[in-house]
């Protein structure tokens, strides 16, 4: 399943809004109340059930009382989601509508429209339509409620990450122990060796995915699934442990970055699982949500991690929603995945979202302006960042990139620089002295060469080696 557009009239700053998505991974950024919490809000609505999810606790549905907007004086709120529905990777939900049509659907995959319009007296109407073909409200009804049934979104808040992990208080474990004599201990004790045999085999995959998907962070972790200790309840949860290349421990244990970066690894593997578990009758591929999910790390890792969630939202063929406050997590592989929006100011009060224009070669400027990041520094490597090719040579000045460009062009057979690497100029010496910028550029691309003048080789090679340090 993929999100094609949402829209939405007169619901909270969305006052009249639509917004197409890209199929893989997509970045929504802006500043803090600028609407993008207002976007997931329309996408959990027609695809999260609240009343089976473990993370809904104190949320509340859709209402025209509740979340109309304010500033305006209307009738109604309205509400919109369109969705590509496929044959194989959502057969659950395509052969479901597909008997209510009033023709079989032909093809691969369809376009389907829910609308749902909320009234002042608690009333609201569901329309539903396939193509151009709209189904009676009852059958609209049915539909509404078997996106929300078919486990189509997976959601993971950075903001409230706990939800995953459990507390388990020693009283109860001592309680539990005090019950049983020498010999009970000693037969849960084998049965513990002989549990955690069988977890290992069957989480043998999983362990293997998630620790493939982490190898390919900076700092390679392996991820474990095991019991937890000493039996303290009797329905065997499993316990997360990473470790490094030091250290091993409890998932709990580490820094909050590096747990809510695995968390977020372990919610695309769930979505994954999903839509390969299923038998080919009911399958579904879900939407992934991800709510700021650079909290807790250092740009250098934000800019990696975002990267690698771009490469695995292609790979896995899931498309990936993240809201974010960080430049670095935008898809710079394809950047018009990226939207950047913002609300319309009038004498110094707030109104409506809008999104801001981000196109063409500077389509970064406005998000680091308006995210308040765009030191003299940034604008010198503004263009670098911007690359999409694997491969890159960077040269100090313009001057120095018109030389190669020449020379890439003219004398193929002695320089030998392939069409597919990139040539662009840093904006002298003085960029290399920012390491943050500097280990950003070098994660950014799978090869980078930097030329520069000898007269500042030793202040160069104190940056570089401080990249490396850091």
């Amino acid at each position: 399943m993929k999100i094609q557009n949402i829209s939405a009239q007169n619901f909270r700053t969305l006052v009249k809004f639509e917004h197409t998505f890209d199929r893989g991974y997509c970045a929504i950024s802006g500043p803090n109340n600028a609407g993008k919490s207002c976007i997931i809000k329309i996408v959990q609505h027609f695809l999260e059930d609240l009343d089976r999810s473990f993370f809904s606790y104190g949320r509340q549905e859709i209402s025209f009382e509740h979340d109309k907007t304010q500033w305006v004086d209307c009738e109604n709120l309205e509400i919109s989601i369109c969705l590509e529905i496929g044959r194989d990777e959502d057969s659950e939900t395509f052969f479901f509508i597909d008997k209510f049509t009033s023709k079989k659907i032909e093809g691969d995959s369809f376009e389907l429209k829910l609308k749902q319009v909320f009234r002042p007296n608690k009333s609201y109407t569901t329309s539903c339509f396939i193509g151009s073909d709209e189904l009676d409200e009852k059958t609209s009804l049915e539909v509404f409620r078997k996106l929300k049934s078919a486990a189509n979104i997976v959601v993971h808040n950075s903001t409230n990450s706990g939800a995953r992990r459990t507390f388990f208080g020693d009283g109860f474990t001592q309680l539990a122990e005090s019950q049983m004599d020498e010999k009970d201990k000693k037969s849960l004790k084998e049965a513990e060796k002989n549990l955690k045999l069988k977890i290992s085999q069957v989480a043998k995959k999983q362990t293997e995915q998630l620790t493939a998907m982490l190898s390919r962070l900076d700092e390679s972790y392996v991820f474990d699934l095991t019991t937890v200790d000493s039996l303290r309840i009797a329905a065997f949860p499993l316990a997360v442990s990473l470790q490094d290349k030091h250290v091993q421990g409890p998932l709990q244990e580490w820094g909050s970055g590096t747990r809510n970066r695995t968390e977020i690894l372990m919610s695309l593997m769930e979505a994954a699982r999903i839509k390969t578990a299923a038998s080919e009758e009911n399958r579904t591929t879900p939407v992934v949500i991800l709510e700021e999910p650079e909290s807790f790390l250092h740009p250098v890792a934000q800019a990696e991690f975002g990267k690698l969630l771009t490469l695995l939202s292609d790979e896995l063929g899931i498309q990936i929603i993240a809201t974010t406050h960080s430049p670095y997590m935008l898809n710079h592989a394809k950047p018009e995945s990226n939207t950047l929006v913002r609300r319309k100011v009038d004498r110094k009060k707030y109104f409506e979202t809008e999104v801001v224009n981000t196109s063409g070669e500077n389509w970064m400027e406005p998000f680091a302006s308006i995210l308040g990041i765009i030191p003299p520094e940034f604008n010198s490597w503004r263009s670098v960042l911007g690359l999409n090719s694997a491969v890159v040579i960077l040269v100090e000045g313009d001057m120095d990139k018109r030389y190669f460009e020449y020379f890439k062009e003219n004398y193929p057979n002695i320089y030998q620089i392939a069409d597919s690497i990139e040539l662009e100029a840093y904006g002298g010496k003085d960029s290399l002295q920012n390491v943050a910028l500097l280990r950003f550029a070098r994660r950014r691309f799978k090869k980078m060469f930097v030329t520069f003048d000898l007269d500042v080789e030793k202040a160069v090679a104190k940056s570089s080696e401080d990249d490396r340090n850091d």
